[in-house]
């Protein structure tokens, strides 16, 4: 059986390249007294965004992705936005699509699960019931607030 060590998954060559992940910021306040318990379920407003950018050469992506909870009619006990980046790269002899085509789709799954983990950590730490956002087809996100960003774009136009 093949062994793995850092050192052999740092010399496995691969299209894209992870550099690295961090958060951008994370903004966090109460609504309400933490010893007050919620005693029903309520629906989490969650905004999520997705957002990309390219050095000049296109062979460095710094993909970002923001997840929002914001309920301005205080129904959910917290407001919380946490946004991580992660940079990708490619090597020389790559073609450039090839991180392109990463950065659709591929590059927002990656990060999703450290915002994930941080928002229930974070919520946790409250004394409150943490917030765990369940599995998201990102895909299907992403399309979304495409056409959701197309139509804003076009009712502007008019």
């Amino acid at each position: 059986m093949g062994e793995y060590t850092v050192k052999s998954m740092l010399e496995h060559k691969t299209a894209v390249n992870f550099q690295s992940i961090y958060p951008k910021y994370i903004i966090f306040n109460l609504n309400v007294d933490p010893s007050k318990k919620m005693t029903h379920k309520v629906e989490i407003p969650m905004l999520l965004t997705y957002d990309k950018r390219f050095d000049d050469e296109g062979r460095k992506l710094i993909a970002s992705m923001t997840v929002e909870i914001m309920d301005e009619e205080k129904k959910i006990p917290i407001n919380i936005k946490v946004c991580y980046e992660g940079i990708f790269t490619i090597a020389d002899d790559t073609p450039v699509n090839d991180l392109a085509i990463f950065s659709e789709y591929a590059a927002a799954g990656f990060i999703l699960p450290y915002i994930r983990s941080e928002i229930s950590r974070i919520t946790g730490s409250t004394g409150l019931r943490p917030i765990n956002i369940p599995p998201i087809n990102v895909q299907r996100l992403i399309a979304s607030q495409q056409k959701t960003n197309e139509i804003k774009s076009e009712e502007e136009k008019k």
